[in-house]
């Protein structure tokens, strides 16, 4: 797992957020297959085979689930951010040039290389991004609102609760466990009437 540290302005935090979700959930143009060289027919079945593997190690590489969390930082000017997740490297170069015009800078480490807990804040979970998706989650929310954030995405936002399954989420929570507790979340929040101001004709 991949994870990304930057502190941003606090007077501009909540549109970066919404923005570096919108990135990460921004949908990956496939690659058109080919070869630039021309080869023998008798070696396109070989170039099929690796042609194939390329696609899948492609499809491996695209961020996962990627979770924006926020700490206090020491001054209330800014605010401390970091991106987890799987893949996070191809997202860098788009990241770097949000946070530049910001006016800070990016740090990207692996899941080994996650600082140590030396202090008594908490990491508080943001949102998340999924291809074509973007979920924020806020605490005062009492109702689920969505809207069109762009061509291809969706963002919604969540109502979040003091006790709720999300609050056992921090950065070094693996993907896979954050998943099964953002279903769990989901599940509660269709049990509640936090759901119920949507549209029944709405998906």
């Amino acid at each position: 797992m991949d994870t990304v540290f930057f502190t941003i302005p606090e007077e501009i935090a909540d549109d970066l957020s919404e923005q570096i979700l919108s990135l990460a959930a921004s949908r990956q143009p496939a690659a058109v297959p080919g070869f630039e060289t021309p080869v023998d027919p008798s070696l396109l079945s070989g170039l099929s085979f690796l042609e194939s593997r390329t696609e899948s190690l492609s499809e491996k590489g695209l961020p996962v689930a990627v979770r924006l969390y926020e700490k206090a930082s020491i001054t209330s000017a800014s605010r401390k951010m970091l991106l987890a997740g799987e893949n996070l490297s191809g997202l860098l170069p788009a990241l770097a040039e949000i946070l530049r015009s910001a006016g800070t800078g990016v740090g990207h480490g692996s899941y080994a290389e996650f600082p140590p807990k030396n202090d008594s804040e908490e990491w508080s979970l943001v949102g998340m991004a999924f291809e074509g998706w973007v979920l924020l989650f806020d605490p005062e929310a009492d109702e689920v609102r969505k809207s069109q954030t762009g061509e291809n995405t969706m963002l919604v936002s969540l109502p979040a609760p003091s006790g709720c399954p999300l609050e056992t989420l921090s950065p070094m929570v693996l993907t896979s466990e954050a998943m099964a507790i953002l279903i769990r979340h989901l599940l509660l929040l269709l049990t509640s009437d936090s759901c119920s101001t949507s549209s029944p004709n709405e998906p």
